[in-house]
């Protein structure tokens, strides 16, 4: 007797088993590929955050490292020091050029002001004399008589604002003719200086925040070697570390308004408000960060980097 396969209900329930096991592995597969996927997806964001956080963080400390420099400038005078060696009032002093103040500022600097820096921002200003400079190659006869300088950097002009210094002190003049022979100074020198000092120019650099053609608030250098030095700072905060006790080193931070003797100054402490742009997302990263004493949680994604620098000229 033959025994014929069943192509009843038996047989359907079979296949529709069959079909709903098929449907489940399929859409175990689709989650587990979704999950693969969105895996995949958030670790690239993480590391295109990572990769962009870092690249902001070096350009950060590259704008802190053009501040720095300059700043360990402050108050170069040659071998003398530009605080405290001035001799008498000198004709030739460029108008504003605190020079027995190497260093200077404003803090929260307001709106409508004369260098177009964003109301709200710290400036910081630092004087010294250029490191360019002529020597002399043999004394002066008289202190009334010609500087013997055989070559003049460029910008060393008649009329222009300069200064004369030694290791005991400097001279600012400006130089009423420029000759072959040397520089003849408009007034008297307080003494004829001899072979080996040196002419130099006096320099004022201003740090601030201003805006640059895309209206984005960027980190400028203005003074005689302008430039933008880095976009997206939102900010800009100065404490000067101030020698209060004159032992020496700084004993407080305090910002421009607080100090007392900016001679006294004896360090300077830098930090910037960094912008993050695409290397943050407020939605995803949400951040608490400590800026000016307070607490910020909100506004766009920012990063803040920061450096303290001594001031080798100005320490005892």
């Amino acid at each position: 007797m033959s025994r014929t396969r069943g192509t009843g209900p038996a047989r359907q329930a079979a296949s529709s088993l069959w079909l709903v096991e098929t449907l489940a592995t399929v859409l175990v597969g689709l989650f587990l590929l979704a999950g693969i996927v969105q895996l995949a997806a958030t670790r690239a964001a993480d590391q295109h955050h990572e990769s962009a956080l870092m690249r902001r963080q070096a350009e950060g400390r590259t704008a802190l490292e053009a501040v720095a420099r300059e700043l360990r400038m402050a108050g170069y005078a040659g071998c003398a020091r530009l605080a405290d060696r001035i001799r008498g009032n000198p004709d030739g002093l460029p108008r504003g050029f605190a020079a027995a103040e190497p260093i200077g500022g404003e803090t929260r600097i307001g709106a409508d002001n004369a260098l177009g820096a964003v109301a709200g921002t710290d400036v910081l200003r630092v004087r010294r004399l250029s490191v360019r400079a002529a020597t002399l190659g043999e004394d002066m006869s008289t202190p009334a008589g010609v500087i013997p300088v055989a070559a003049l950097p460029e910008g060393f002009d008649t009329g222009s604002p300069l200064a004369i210094a030694d290791c005991d002190g400097i001279d600012f003049f400006s130089a009423a003719a420029v000759s072959a022979t040397g520089l003849q100074p408009r007034s008297p020198l307080a003494k004829s200086y001899r072979a080996g000092s040196r002419v130099m120019a006096p320099r004022e650099l201003t740090f601030f925040i201003g805006r640059n053609a895309a209206g984005r608030p960027t980190l400028r250098r203005a003074g005689h070697r302008q430039a933008e030095l880095l976009e997206g700072v939102a900010d800009m905060e100065i404490l000067y570390g101030e020698d209060t006790d004159g032992d020496g080193p700084p004993d407080r931070y305090r910002d421009a308004n607080a100090v007392a003797t900016w001679s006294r100054v004896r360090s300077v402490r830098v930090a910037l408000l960094l912008h993050l742009g695409s290397a943050g997302d407020p939605k995803s990263r949400p951040q608490v960060l400590t800026w000016r004493g307070e607490a910020r949680a909100d506004g766009p994604p920012a990063l803040v980097v920061a450096t303290t620098v001594a001031l080798r000229n100005q320490l005892p």
